[in-house]
């Protein structure tokens, strides 16, 4: 996956929210679907597990 492409990017957006630690997970998933072209209208499932 190309993710570690955009990941230092959506980790310096995300970071300047200065959300609670329990939501970059999410933050930085969401941030780096959108920086790379997902359909944010496309259903996604995210597996944490």
């Amino acid at each position: 996956m190309y993710a570690q492409l955009y990941f230092s990017d959506a980790l310096e957006t995300v970071l300047a929210w200065n959300l609670p630690d329990d939501l970059l997970p999410i933050a930085m998933s969401e941030q780096i679907k959108l920086l790379a072209g997902f359909d944010v209208e496309a259903p996604w499932i995210d597996n944490f597990d």
